[in-house]
């Protein structure tokens, strides 16, 4: 038996049970958290229950899932080989591209990065605040800032130069040179808008 769950909005959620590949007549139910409370989710969201089998398996050989397991993967890597108390890889993509082109600005660095103008401003705080960047008045642009490494950011971006190659060959340990070329190409094709 699989129950699968559809959630409409933040109170309602639509169920339906399929047994042995036939689905019985979705009906409307309330959504309850704890204590039996309306439970809040996002809309659209949906769930998959499976009891006695694999009846209906929405999730084997889709690209999504199987992005979302790399990911994960993914990252478990990263913090075992850079460490738990290592800086994000979004944080560090950050510190690598102000690293590669001294003087940049933060808008500058938002756009190539598809980072969010607030967001970015939260990355740079948080590289500025470990004392891995500086910020430096743009003359004649009193709203703009040039961002560059200091010495200890220097530092650190050589040594996370080092530990990436590391994480690198662990990550890629199961395929080939060229595998590793095709899936990196494949995956820049998916992340394209």
């Amino acid at each position: 038996m699989l129950v699968l769950t559809f959630q409409l909005g933040w109170r309602k959620k639509l169920q339906t049970t399929v047994t042995a590949g036939e689905a019985e007549p979705a009906s409307e139910v309330t959504a309850r958290g704890r204590g039996g409370k309306p439970a809040r989710s996002a809309k659209g969201s949906f769930s998959v229950e499976k009891s006695g089998g694999h009846e209906l398996d929405v999730f084997t050989g889709t690209l999504g899932y199987s992005l979302k397991r790399a990911q994960v993967r993914s990252y478990e890597m990263f913090f075992a080989v850079i460490g738990e108390n290592a800086i994000s890889p979004g944080r560090m993509a950050a510190l690598s591209l102000i690293g590669m082109e001294p003087g940049v600005t933060q808008s500058a660095v938002a756009e190539k990065l598809a980072i969010s103008r607030p967001a970015m401003g939260k990355v740079i705080d948080a590289l500025e605040t470990r004392g891995l960047i500086e910020r430096r008045a743009v003359e004649g642009n009193r709203r703009s800032y040039s961002l560059n490494l200091t010495a200890q950011g220097r530092q650190e971006l050589n040594l996370l130069a080092q530990q990436i190659q590391t994480y690198e060959d662990r990550l890629a340990a199961n395929l080939t040179g060229a595998e590793r070329a095709q899936l990196i190409q494949l995956l820049e094709k998916v992340g394209m808008d």
